[in-house]
Formats: structure tokens, sequence, C-alpha cells
């Protein structure tokens, strides 16, 4: 009884994962979490600020055909330094130092090629509005002695994302992949900046 059991679970898990990949009138849910780099211009001349943060949100998508999707995703992004050298705050020129926040809400599409096979590789590209908080925490001068602070401040800016990626099919309802994206930033500290997120993709 047993084997027959094993044998049966199987068989459905095999004609599970032959499955074509869901298309058109189906919905999407799928959470992310990866790693963002991010090159930061700062208002206040001198040199680029960069880091990488930790990147978490979700993405929610509806098949209009079988291969494309339109899809809504939201991300958070933090950074708790990113250092500008040669910045001119209040008539001081010195190294700055903020801590960065993002907060991303997008609209877009992704664009899925029929491979034949469980592998999935896709396009996509949108645009996005991009709340950003930068938070001052220190200005040093060249000798190393603390000067006035700068001010913090709080911005909404758009953007656009462009990218593609590949899921795995893991059966019709999941798939796993990789969705590595181009951001770019508009705004007083506008910037550029690439997100590697692992995605975890349910269709209903």
């Amino acid at each position: 009884m047993k084997k027959i059991i094993t044998s049966l679970l199987l068989v459905l898990l095999i004609s599970l994962t032959k499955n074509s990949y869901a298309g058109e009138g189906l919905f999407k849910i799928a959470p992310e979490i990866g790693f963002s780099y991010h090159n930061i211009t700062s208002e206040y001349g001198g040199s680029s600020g960069r880091g990488w943060a930790l990147s978490w949100g979700v993405e929610g998508g509806y098949g209009l055909t079988e291969q494309l999707d339109v899809v809504l995703r939201v991300n958070y992004a933090s950074l708790d330094s990113v250092k500008y050298k040669n910045a001119r705050v209040t008539g001081d020129t010195g190294t700055l130092e903020e801590s960065f926040r993002d907060i991303i809400l997008g609209l877009g599409v992704k664009y899925h090629f029929d491979s034949g096979s469980e592998w999935v590789p896709y396009l996509g590209g949108g645009l996005d509005i991009h709340w950003l908080s930068f938070t001052d925490r220190n200005l040093l001068n060249d000798a190393g002695y603390r000067l006035q602070r700068a001010a913090n401040k709080d911005e909404f800016t758009f953007g656009f994302n462009i990218g593609g990626g590949i899921l795995y099919r893991i059966n019709e309802s999941f798939s796993i992949g990789l969705d590595p994206r181009f951001d770019y930033v508009f705004g007083s500290n506008g910037f550029y900046g690439f997100t590697i997120p692992l995605i975890f993709t349910y269709t209903f």
C-alpha cells in the first residue's frame, strides 16, 4: 500500500512540474529578498556615496497574455552609513556621513519567453516612485574635527528600472528565481543602483 501511495505522489509531482507557466488572466504574488548597490550623488558636491544594502519587498502581477504580465511592486532598502568625501556644507568642506533609506512603489511589465522547459527567462522594466530619506550623522574636516551638521531631508522623486531574470517552475503554482534590476533615480541626490533579489512566486 505504501508503495502505491508513494508512486501516486511521484506521478502527481511530475505532472505538476510539467504544467506550463501560468499566463493570461492569472494573478501572482511574489515576495523577494536580496541585496542592492547604490551609487548616490551628493547635493553638496564631492564624491558619490556608495554601498550595499539589504533589500526586500513584494511584487504582485496579473497576466495580460500567456507571456506578458503587468506588475506592481513595493521595495525597501536602507544604508546605515553613506560617506561623501570633499562635501561642502555650510561653508565647511570635509567628509559627510549620512544614513539612507529608499521606499519604492513601482509599476511595470514582464515578458516571459517560452523556453520549452521548467526554466523561464524574462525581461522587464517600469516606472518607480521613490520616497528617499537622508539623515546626517557626521561632517568631519580633513583633520578629523566635527563640523556643523547638515540638514536631514526627505524627498519624493521618480525613477525607472530595467532588468531581466530567470525562474524555475517547481509546479504550476510555485516558482523561484533571480530578478536582477538596474534602477535610476532622479532628484537632488540622483543615483543609480543594482538590485539582485531572490524571488518566490505563487500563481493563483
